[in-house]
């Protein structure tokens, strides 16, 4: 039946005048259904716009000029040699598009797919060694779409093949004055080729020996009148395919620029270091591993992909880390930094949800500077993202004995994944669904041998994180009244100022030769830092309480201290659930440490004395109470916090008083309330000295 089909088109095709292999790809016949199932039809909106060619499971090389609207519906479509038939036909979406650097050309270009079973594509197609050429007369293939004849269509719903003839360089060059360098000819005066391709046709391979060694260019001119047909030579854009395609970064591929703009680069001394990854307007997150200089010239780098070039690039200064306290993990760090235009940051990640696993095989995905292969090198200069498989911690155990706990693995020798990380990548997000889920720990071995790769799982230490987060950064330009009570360069205790002569803390601050810091959000950074001796102290007398002091100083130039904050009017009482602020240098997590270098700001929220006696029996009198069970917040003071002021509608109404248990559990916090001192404290400002 199918020969006596042919038969009767030959019949039908003569009896018009033409050849019987004459009517396709210009001069070329119906290729073979089982043959050549690598070849691809880009298209725009249904409509196929130029060739390509399966060269990976996740890449389709085609000619640098395709056009399309990659915002639209544009996919490419393999496994079928016919377009409009359904049959075993693969469509697949872009996930990006990747050109050489300049310099290489822009001649040829890689499109990026995506399929959850890889395992189902046709086979691929292999390439041309690098930098070899195909020989004078060697006799090849081309495969496309383009239309069957110079007739003004665009092209053809079956795929044709053409045998061509490839000839030299210099025979090109003769009949193509101006041949670009890197080309491939076929067919032309002097051999007895009477096909090529046309329109549509770029981007379609040139097949010698079974391997693709060009790529079609455009030609609009279909007459085919004897010229020969320039094709890419892919042999001399090898390197840099192969670097895209195995991934530099042990089997990754070139991030897109537009994507993923919350990865940090953490660099010292202008080298990059470590992986991490933006988690709000202040704060970064990278593995606890990473080790840099402190004291050194230590930056984050952010708002690019290519570390080298100047462009959109952010660098900030680390301005402190943390690590969670003991007994929780050391392998996840927090950086601070201070952006004096947070909101010019890129867009944060979102976290994964506390104590919320990742599935067995879900798919993710992995982002870093690594090195590009198992050759030495510490990191590449543009970032790579690799697709990878989370498989179950037991399968993991069996692959990794002595798995630590708050783990999650990908890749291993039950997946099909190729690629992982290595090296400068530790700190990198593992993202699933959108969310940073993992930390990538350090892997020296960049061989990636089938042993899984293991990331920290982020979701165990939300809520260390989120009670880091929420102690905000206090604007620089803001809260210059806030004091440090120092002794031998130490911070004991907060304070603020309320005259040209005077400071407010608490109480119960202690120190024998102290001095307060004025000026200064950082108490370690050199600059406009103001250090003033105290005078001397007083507190109120017998019958008033203890639990305030002033701090008398003495300046020869008063007019040069910043502003000083105004105090509650005399008697007035705060209301339930006004909303307040507390700012201090006392430690911003449950960790040992006794306060941090960099100011930080929390909002609070006012509950009522009966409230809080509820929670704290035997609660003092003159007291404020913020916090607890009743409200939101999730933030407040903690040990050397003590002194600082509780700040309502911009006025200081308490000063907070002692805290050694900073686990925050849900017990409000307790200020000493201003409005109840204020009758002795004006008489000290207007004496302008401690009276006994």
């Amino acid at each position: 039946m199918h020969a006596l089909h042919k038969l009767l088109l030959f019949q039908v095709l003569t009896s018009l005048g033409q050849n019987a292999d004459g009517s396709k790809i210009i001069n070329g016949k119906i290729a073979d259904d089982k043959l050549m199932k690598y070849m691809v039809s880009v298209q725009d909106d249904n409509e196929h716009k130029c060739g390509g060619f399966l060269v990976s499971k996740h890449f389709v090389v085609t000619h640098g000029g395709c056009k399309f609207d990659e915002d639209g519906k544009v996919m490419v479509v393999l496994g079928t040699h016919y377009l409009s038939k359904p049959g075993s036909k693969v469509k697949e979406h872009f996930k990006s598009t990747c050109k050489p650097p300049p310099g290489i050309g822009t001649d040829i270009m890689l499109i990026e797919i995506y399929r959850t079973k890889p395992e189902d594509l046709p086979k691929e197609i292999q390439l041309q060694d690098p930098e070899t050429d195909v020989k004078e007369n060697e006799k090849c293939q081309f495969a496309g779409w383009g239309p069957v004849e110079n007739d003004g269509s665009d092209y053809d719903d079956q795929l044709n093949v053409v045998n061509v003839t490839v000839i030299s360089p210099k025979a090109c060059k003769d009949q193509l004055p101006g041949l670009r360098a890197n080309a491939i000819c076929t067919g032309g005066k002097q051999t007895t080729d009477n096909g090529g391709f046309c329109k549509s046709d770029a981007g379609g391979p040139l097949v010698c020996k079974g391997k693709a060694v060009g790529i079609a260019t455009v030609d609009d001119k279909c007459s085919f009148p004897g010229l020969p047909n320039v094709y890419i030579d892919i042999s001399k854009y090898r390197s840099w395919i192969d670097k895209v395609l195995n991934g530099k970064i042990i089997n990754r591929k070139i991030a897109d620029d537009k994507l993923m703009k919350y990865m940090v680069s953490v660099e010292e001394d202008g080298e990059h270091i470590c992986g991490g990854f933006l988690v709000s307007r202040h704060f970064v997150v990278t593995h606890g591993g990473c080790k840099s200089d402190e004291d050194g010239t230590v930056f984050v780098v952010l708002g690019t992909h290519h570390l080298s070039k100047p462009g959109s690039k952010i660098k900030e200064h680390i301005m402190s880390t943390c690590k969670p306290p003991p007994g929780i993990g050391t392998d996840i760090m927090l950086i601070e930094i201070n952006s004096k235009k947070p909101e010019k940051l890129p867009k944060e990640i979102q976290l994964q949800d506390p104590e919320t696993d990742v599935k067995e095989n879900e798919k993710c995905q992995f982002a870093g500077w690594g090195p590009v292969k198992n050759d030495g090198s510490d990191h590449d200069d543009q970032l790579r993202v690799a697709d990878v498989t989370v498989i179950s911690p037991e399968a993991c155990k069996v692959q990794i004995p002595g798995l630590r706990a708050n783990a999650i693995c990908t890749g291993g020798k039950q997946t099909t994944d190729n690629g992982g990380f290595c090296k400068r990548d530790a700190g990198g997000p593992l993202v699933c669904k959108g969310k940073a889920v993992g930390i990538a720990t350090v892997n020296e071995d960049c061989s990636f041998t089938g042993l899984p790769n293991v990331y920290i799982d982020i979701s165990k230490y939300r809520s260390w994180i989120d009670d880091v987060l929420n102690g905000k950064i206090a604007n620089d330009n803001l809260m210059k009244y806030m004091v440090s009570v120092q002794e031998d360069g130490e911070h004991k205790c907060g304070g603020f100022l309320v005259s040209k002569h005077f400071v407010v803390t608490h109480g119960g601050c202690k120190f024998d030769e102290g001095i307060v810091v004025l000026g200064t959000h950082h108490l370690r950074r050199p600059g406009p830092k103001i250090k003033e001796h105290i005078m001397s102290t007083c507190k109120p007398p017998p019958g008033i309480g203890t639990d305030i002091m002033l701090i008398e100083i003495y300046r020869t130039k008063p007019d040069d201290l910043p502003k000083e904050i105004q105090l509650q009017d005399p008697e007035t009482d705060v209301k339930e659930n006004e909303k307040c602020q507390f700012a201090g240098w006392g430690p911003v997590e449950n960790d040992g440490s006794d306060y941090v270098d960099q100011l930080h700001v929390v909002g609070v929220t006012v509950i009522s004395p009966k409230a809080c006696k509820v929670q704290i029996p035997g609660l003092r009198a003159n007291a404020i109470c913020t916090g607890g069970k009743q409200t939101t917040d999730n933030g407040g003071f903690c040990k050397r916090d003590a002194g600082g002021p509780l700040v309502c509608k911009g006025k200081a109404v308490g000063i907070a008083t002692v805290n050694e248990d900073c686990s925050f559990t849900g017990l409000p916090s307790v200020y000493i309330d201003i409005s109840k001192y204020r009758s002795w404290i004006n008489a000290r400002i207007i004496a302008n000295k401690c009276l006994k």
